[in-house]
C-alpha cells in the first residue's frame, strides 16, 4: 500500500480515498483530523487524533487566503486543493521538529480520507507505518506482497 501511495503517478483522488473504509470501523475519528505513525521509541504503529492538525490547518488556510487574494474567485475544490498543498508543506516543517515523529506521519482529514503524508527525518519510513497499520487491521491487506515485489528498492522493512 505504501509503495502505491509513494508513486508519483497516483492521482490525488486515489490518495484521498478512505483507505480503510471496507475493513475498519473508523467512527471514533469522524469529524477529527487523525494520524497514523510509528512511535520512535517503541516501534508501535499508532492511530490517534492529530491535536495540532486542526489549528495548523486553520492557520495555513488564513495565511493562504491573505497571501493569495485571487483564491476567492476559484472553485471551492480548487481552493481546498491549494490550502491542502500549503498545509502539507507546513506539516512537513512542523513534524521535522517533533522527536516523536522521526518516521513521519500520515494525516487523515475529518472524513477519514488520507489527506497528507509528511516524511520524518528518515525518508519514506512513513509508508512502512501506513502499510503495517493496514495489515494489522484489514484482512484484505494481509496478503500484500513483500516490499521488493511492490517496488521498494533498498533496505526492506517488512510490515507483517
Amino acid at each position: 500500500m505504501g509503495a502505491v501511495l509513494a508513486q508519483k503517478t497516483v492521482s490525488n483522488d486515489d490518495k484521498a480515498a478512505n483507505l480503510f473504509d471496507s475493513c475498519l470501523d473508523q467512527s471514533v475519528f469522524n469529524g477529527k483530523y487523525n494520524m497514523i505513525y510509528e512511535d520512535a521509541e517503541t516501534g508501535d504503529v499508532k492511530r490517534e487524533e492529530c491535536e495540532f492538525c486542526n489549528a495548523l490547518y486553520q492557520q495555513v488556510e488564513k495565511e493562504t487566503y491573505a497571501k493569495t487574494p485571487e483564491i476567492k474567485n476559484m472553485s471551492p475544490a480548487r481552493q481546498v486543493a491549494i490550502v491542502e498543498k500549503e498545509f502539507e508543506n507546513e506539516l512537513q516543517k512542523t513534524i521535522l521538529n517533533k522527536k516523536d515523529f522521526q518516521h513521519g506521519i500520515s494525516v487523515f482529514n475529518t472524513k477519514n480520507q488520507l489527506m497528507s503524508v509528511a516524511q520524518g527525518s528518515e525518508d519514506k519510513e512513513v509508508y512502512f507505518a501506513l502499510a503495517k497499520y493496514g495489515q494489522v487491521y484489514c484482512k484484505n491487506l494481509q496478503q500484500v506482497s513483500d516490499m521488493s515485489t511492490a517496488g521498494i528498492k533498498g533496505q526492506e522493512r517488512l510490515a507483517g
